[in-house]
């Protein structure tokens, strides 16, 4: 099996974020146990609460963090509705049967395990989860070439060098007080293209959008070189990367078990609040509750598909606007038999930036012979545009150049659409030139003490995770706990 460089496991670490999806599946008998770790609130338990609110309260949207939410408001003794306006819960992760196997169409992976609360909640539930072989890569050039284990280690030692020029090119305008520039002005700077072969500029390109733009669901050409390289802002917890060999379903399941108000095909329309309460209309009923969380995606809070009544603060309109929401495009093929190598991942540098960039080996992780697929920015854009069946034909076609002859049709496949999807509108949080982190904390901030926000472009220290989703739905429910009757 081929090494990658110990710079390049950071890469996989980061490169399957939030963009993936759940199945609307009850997990009979389950209850959760003591305090979760990497969570500074004890764990939302529906244990009997220590005593009952007056107050009750209307979570929009059962995505993980509307339904950790509703868990942690029922355990502190709230009557809680989730209003959800499709037919499943788990939001922007999405589990499906693929000829057998569970495989996620959102979210995959637990991303670090140390400390994190999703693996902690697998772990006392034993749901099975696999490690993900951050080391073990395959790399095809456009023409079908496979690049030798010693061009991989001596052109991804370069890339990671250039990266890390990125990083002491921000340092120098920082200091020097000089404005902000993309990620890739910065790449340019660095000389990503200065002087190389055809081959290893491909390479290089290849890496560095592996690196940087798998996990930012954008472009290169959009993304914040100062936030980028944040220190403190986005964090992820250390440890391995696990998926779930069941699906990531499985977490909003154990999370919607005993919610005994969760209602489907639930649209809301607008959402009045005053001093004395909030007042939700779904154009099928009009709810009245003490006080709301809203846990709408950023690509819908950008859409105003939601009328608030007065309208949002300046503030957070502002912050809303400025905000990117990347687009995450996956392609999952299931076939007769594995034709490909042996390896965790794989790679191709492709001539179409941001397209089929990652790609991970389902028959090495879960023992079924499926591809799972990964473009994002433009290119996943462009897939969404074409159809499911345009862009698994794109996908064979780079298939048959990379495997010749031992390539074989798929007997299943799914393509997603997150991007257009009107409850989704885009895969998670991007942070383009002109925005920083911070900002988060203004779209996580209450209004009147009605409105509460979550989700995982409210959470600065951990954005576009489903772990940073889950705690942001925690810290949200505390917050009503601490000011609520």
């Amino acid at each position: 099996m081929q090494k990658v460089p110990a710079s390049a496991g950071q890469a996989i670490h980061t490169a399957a974020t939030l963009s993936r999806r759940m199945f609307a599946q009850t997990l009979a008998g389950l209850a959760l146990g003591a305090a979760l770790p990497g969570c500074s609130t004890r764990d939302p338990t529906l244990a009997t609460p220590a005593r009952s609110r007056r107050e009750r309260i209307v979570v929009i949207g059962a995505g993980v963090a509307g339904l950790a939410a509703a868990r942690q408001l029922r355990q502190q003794g709230f009557a809680v509705t989730v209003l959800e306006a499709r037919k499943r819960i788990g939001g922007r992760i999405e589990s499906v049967d693929l000829g057998g196997q569970r495989v996620d169409l959102g979210a995959q992976w637990i991303e670090g395990i140390r400390q994190n609360p999703v693996y902690g909640l697998c772990k006392k539930l034993d749901i099975k989860t696999i490690e993900g072989d951050q080391d073990s890569l395959a790399v095809y050039d456009l023409d079908g070439y496979r690049f030798s284990e010693p061009e991989i280690e001596t052109y991804y030692g370069r890339a990671d060098a250039l990266i890390k020029r990125t990083e002491q090119i921000d340092a120098r305008r920082s200091a020097g007080r000089q404005l902000d520039i993309t990620v890739a002005d910065a790449l340019a700077e660095a000389g990503l293209d200065q002087g190389r072969k055809p081959r290893e500029a491909r390479f290089l390109r290849w890496a560095a959008s592996w690196e940087i733009e798998t996990s930012g669901a954008d472009d290169a050409r959009a993304l914040s070189l100062r936030s980028y390289w944040s220190k403190s802002e986005g964090e992820s917890y250390q440890g391995e990367d696990h998926l779930l060999s069941g699906g990531y379903g499985q977490v909003p399941a154990l999370l919607a078990h005993d919610l005994d108000d969760i209602r489907f095909e639930q649209v809301v329309r607008s959402v009045g609040y005053s001093n004395q309460g909030v007042t939700i209309d779904t154009g099928r009923e009009h709810i009245r509750a003490a006080r709301a969380i809203v846990t709408l995606p950023l690509g819908v809070l950008k859409a105003r598909s939601v009328r608030f009544e007065p309208e949002l603060p300046p503030a957070k309109l502002q912050v809303i606007a400025a905000l990117g929401v990347g687009v995450a495009h996956r392609i999952v093929l299931r076939f007769g038999k594995a034709f490909w190598p042996n390896e965790a991942f794989l790679g191709y540098t492709g001539d179409v930036h941001g397209q089929f960039v990652e790609w991970t080996n389902l028959a090495e992780l879960l023992d079924a012979p499926i591809l799972s697929i990964w473009s994002h920015g433009r290119a996943a854009r462009a897939l969404e545009r074409g159809g499911p069946a345009a862009a698994v034909a794109a996908a064979m076609t780079v298939i048959r150049k990379m495997f010749g002859a031992a390539a074989r049709d798929p007997i299943a496949a799914r393509a997603t659409s997150w991007g257009w999807q009107p409850f989704s509108l885009g895969a998670h949080l991007a942070i383009p030139l002109g925005t920083e982190p911070a900002m988060l904390d203004v779209l996580a901030e209450p209004v009147a003490q009605r409105l509460f926000f979550a989700g995982e472009a409210t959470i600065r220290r951990h954005y576009a995770t489903v772990h940073g989703a889950y705690l942001s739905g925690i810290r949200e429910a505390d917050r009503i706990a601490a000011v609520a009757d």
